[in-house]
């Protein structure tokens, strides 16, 4: 097997987060490439010059994003964060922004790193109409003492005298406003910011890899389970693709046409007379089928090698012998001095007596009368290299399948909330519908969760009352986005929940 690399590959180890990305993390993070945004000073001379060339490229597009290193520091200060970047052009270094958490999303790229100050709705009295003819008048925190506008002075009192104490809490702090809402809380998480990637390191890689493969198309091999590997295909009297087993199915045709040679393998057509033990191809659909058998365990007849049939008794062992090799009748019996002997032996001295005959399995493999069997393992052959696409699939055929993968009708996006759903076909077609709580026994118009693309759709409805004798009577005025569902007069359907359904294509 080769796998081909291309000359002086660079192997580029570069993380695949974006230098300046922002990233929070309920945990922290040890990665050296990332920087807590606490405030602190990156300096451009070092490691980090990518991070700080980039963000100093950022000063005229976004100047808003940038604050003077004073502004920064009274920000701080006065808040305990601040969500801008300074950047020192002299010293060329970059102050990150201190950031504890975000409170409020934004479009507005202008309005990035903006404080979200805390609010509170403000809190507002007035106590009119009192005499302060005695004692000095003074304001302090969100109450202060003021004139009314319009006074009705008490008997002995002027109308200098006489005051409104008022309170107001937007003029002891900011946070109070009369338009403000309460900010919500907030999860305290960590706020990193990317300042570099990892190491690139560049590798001289040959042109080609040679890997050692110890397997040949159409190898065979039994095992005792299933096995899990695409590069072995069980054989099962089953027909296979030839265009996904391409090599497979070019090589069976090279030796069924003479061009190819390998050596134990026999090809018939689909529409000739075939064995188990045959490879067959059915050219009309292009598909092949394996063989069931092999000469290895798969009822192959055994042949005898030309030695006397060994016996053991479990401890001692024996070669067949018959006592009378001439007479039908020899009594047959086994006999340890001719264990391992050739068949044959007849009337020998030493630990062979006279007139014993060996006896072993027949050299003729059809008439040995023994075969052995596959009863129990699963048959795989071998078909290809998982590494390289071509001896696993067409390719060609792959990228007709992708290309085509518009006319293929399956369920590309689904959504759910509640009793709200709908489904998306690749074909445009669209499945949704609904619950719509209380229905009336007048028309009722629906809105639907996806426009169609025109009126042309069906609609189902069903009530969701067991007890319920009236019936739905019609759905009018139907449009690509809306329809009207007009429902029994029956008195025992209102307030009755009514299930909806909808199927059509999508506009």
């Amino acid at each position: 097997m080769s796998l081909y690399l291309g000359e002086n590959k660079i192997a580029d180890n570069t993380s695949s987060r974006i230098v300046g990305e922002i990233i929070t993390s309920s945990i922290p993070l040890a990665d050296p490439a990332l920087h807590l945004l606490d405030g602190a000073v990156i300096n451009g001379a070092g490691s980090y010059a990518k991070f700080v060339n980039y963000i100093a490229g950022l000063v005229n597009d976004y100047p808003s994003l940038f604050e003077t290193e004073t502004n920064w520091q009274s920000a701080v200060t006065t808040y305990g964060v601040c969500g801008k970047f300074v950047y020192d052009s002299t010293n060329n270094t970059v102050r990150l922004p201190k950031i504890t958490g975000f409170t409020e999303g934004t479009t507005d790229v202008t309005a990035l790193g903006d404080l979200v100050e805390a609010g509170l709705p403000n809190i507002e009295g007035k106590q009119g109409g009192f005499c302060a003819r005695i004692g000095n008048l003074y304001s302090e925190g969100a109450l202060s003492v003021i004139t009314p506008s319009s006074q009705t002075g008490w008997s002995g009192a002027s109308a200098s005298e006489i005051r409104d104490l008022v309170f107001d809490a937007s003029t002891s702090n900011s946070i109070y406003g009369n338009s403000t809402t309460v900010q919500p809380q907030s999860i305290k998480v960590l706020y990193y910011i990317v300042i570099a990637s990892s190491v690139t390191t560049n590798i001289d890689i040959e042109r080609e890899i040679d890997l050692n493969n110890p397997f040949s198309l159409l190898d065979y091999k039994f095992s005792e389970y299933e096995l899990s590997n695409v590069s072995w295909l069980r054989s099962n009297g089953q027909w296979n693709s030839g265009e996904v087993y391409t090599s497979v199915y070019n090589l069976l045709q090279g030796i069924y046409n003479g061009t190819t040679t390998k050596a134990g393998v026999s090809v018939k057509l689909s529409t000739e007379t075939y064995a188990d033990t045959d490879f067959v191809l059915n050219t009309s659909d292009t598909t092949f089928r394996l063989p069931t058998k092999v000469a290895l365990a798969s009822g192959k007849a055994v042949a005898g090698n030309g030695k006397a049939l060994g016996l053991t008794d479990g401890t001692n062992n024996f070669g067949l012998v018959s006592r009378n090799a001439t007479s039908a009748n020899g009594v047959f019996g086994g006999y340890s001095g001719v264990y391992g002997a050739n068949v044959g032996v007849n009337g020998q001295s030493g630990d062979v007596p006279s007139a014993i005959v060996t006896h072993g399995v027949t050299t003729d493999p059809t008439k040995s009368g023994i075969e052995t069997s596959a009863n129990g393992l699963y048959l795989y052959f071998y078909v290809g290299e998982t590494v390289q696409d071509a001896n696993l699939i067409n390719a060609g055929a792959y990228s007709d399948f992708v290309s085509n993968l518009q006319d293929v009708h399956c369920v590309i996006e689904t959504y759910v909330n509640g009793t709200s759903w709908y489904r998306i076909y690749s074909d445009g077609w669209v499945e949704q519908g609904g619950r719509i709580a209380d229905s009336t026994s007048t028309s009722q118009i629906n809105s639907l969760l996806l426009p169609m693309i025109d009126t042309n759709y069906n609609i189902n409805i069903t009530a969701e009352k067991s007890d319920w004798s009236g019936g739905l009577n019609s759905v009018f005025d139907l449009t690509t986005t809306s329809f009207k569902m007009w429902t029994s007069d029956d008195s025992s359907f209102n307030s009755c929940p009514v299930r909806w359904e909808v199927k059509g294509y999508k506009g």
